[in-house]
């Protein structure tokens, strides 16, 4: 188990709901710790990679502060500049698997308990390798050291992203590469289900326009309804065809599922206007309608980062549109014209900036959010395993970026969770 440091602060937020009838200052309490006793990796040129890149959290009902997270695709960053050729990404230990990591916050403490390796359905464990996709590829070459040697193995290759717990005690995943939705053995951590925008695997298939993603933006967030339906958030608008203008496109697409029989339905959610280049960091279900999200990135202060409640009881199916002359709801690019054409899209509210209420953007962007209960949710940070890049004298740039639990709890029950119990 892993001891860590601690810090308590107050902050005061004022709720700036649009739709919701109090608008009244509402105050959260901060708890944080960050892990400093770490699980190794192993060793490259010198440094020391340990366990963190987290990327999804979910908490586990009935423990007391235990969750689940995912970590991504392993130690990575790009050698582009080095070599000059392609879109050349280290990978310092190509048989690293990502993991389900059991996690623990007590006592001003956050800690490990276990690590449990992801395993395909033929019990091989997954790599996080650059996969061959037939579209919003980043073209990614996977190199295992400075010199240009390219990694090779037939693992099958992941980039896993959010994580949520169902009723059975399964975790279900989202894949920016293809991207899919996956669901995981709770036992034995066993890819046990995949549905993807791609014919992968036998999986089944989810709509083929989620193949249009940008590179490496794939599926970002994932939840799971009270009545076990999936939704799954992408982190930035697809790239389709009529984007190419200079119109900040706005408008990401939330993914409906029903994993018994397969069907799906598409919401639209407008991103931040206020923030460069927006992306959702993940997502969590409050009931059956409501959700929590994350947005980040950079506006003119700087770092800025903000959960936001969405709810998507009367947004339009998208699906079920009929867009003129080929086009696509991204065309529309933002709330106000896909209103005009009558598409409602999720009614979004905001909760809480989170750099103001005390979240450290420079330990790593946000990228896990879980409630707690009606009071509290979590925060944790992915610290892309403190790796920067490599420098000209062919050296790893290393940081100190550590993986933070941030716990924020409101002194008004904002949460009405009496659906799921949570």
């Amino acid at each position: 188990m892993i001891g860590l440091l601690s810090c308590d602060r107050k902050a005061e937020i004022e709720k700036n709901e649009k739709s919701e009838s109090d608008t009244s200052r509402l105050s959260f309490t901060m708890n944080m710790a960050c892990m400093d006793s770490l699980v190794l990796i192993g060793e490259f040129m010198g440094e020391k990679f340990f366990e963190g890149g987290i990327s999804g959290l979910t908490y586990i009902p009935g423990t007391k502060n235990e969750f689940y997270a995912v970590n991504d695709r392993g130690p990575n960053t790009s050698l582009r500049s080095l070599l000059s050729k392609e879109n050349t990404v280290l990978f310092p230990f190509p048989d690293y698997s990502q993991k389900v990591i059991r996690l623990k916050f007590l006592d001003n403490k956050f800690f490990i308990i276990s690590l449990n390796t992801i395993t395909d359905h033929d019990g091989t464990p997954i790599s996080g390798f650059p996969a061959d996709r037939k579209s919003g590829s980043a073209c990614e070459i996977p190199n295992i050291n400075l010199n240009g040697t390219k990694a090779t193995n037939n693992r099958c290759k992941y980039d896993l992203e959010g994580i949520a717990i169902d009723d059975n005690g399964d975790l279900w995943v989202v894949d920016e590469y293809r991207p899919a939705v996956l669901k995981i053995d709770g036992k034995s951590f066993q890819i046990k289900q995949q549905f993807s925008a791609e014919s992968d695997n036998g999986a089944s298939q989810l709509p083929e326009i989620y193949t249009k993603r940008k590179a490496n933006r794939g599926f970002e967030g994932v939840a799971v309804t009270p009545s076990g339906k999936i939704l799954a958030i992408l982190q930035s608008p697809l790239e389709t065809e009529e984007l190419y203008d200079s119109i900040p496109n706005r408008l990401v697409r939330i993914l409906y599922l029903d994993p018994i029989s397969g069907n799906t339905k598409t919401f639209g959610c407008e991103l931040s206007d206020s923030i460069n280049d927006p992306k959702i960091g993940d997502m969590d279900a409050i009931n059956e309608n409501e959700f929590l999200i994350i947005e980040h990135g950079i506006n003119s202060s700087g770092k800025t980062a903000h959960v936001f409640k969405i709810n998507i009881q009367y947004a339009t199916n998208i699906e079920t549109v009929s867009f003129n002359e080929g086009k696509s709801f991204e065309s529309f690019k933002n709330n106000a014209k896909a209103q005009f054409y009558g598409v409602t899209l999720v009614n979004k509210s905001h909760v809480l900036n989170l750099i103001k209420a005390g979240f450290n953007p420079e330990f790593g962007k946000p990228e896990g959010i879980t409630l707690i209960d009606k009071y509290t949710f979590a925060i944790v940070n992915d610290n892309d395993y403190a790796i920067e890049g490599v420098n000209e004298k062919r050296r790893l740039i290393m940081n100190k970026q550590a993986s933070c639990l941030y716990t924020f709890k409101c002194n008004k029950a904002i949460f009405n969770t009496a659906e799921n119990q949570k």
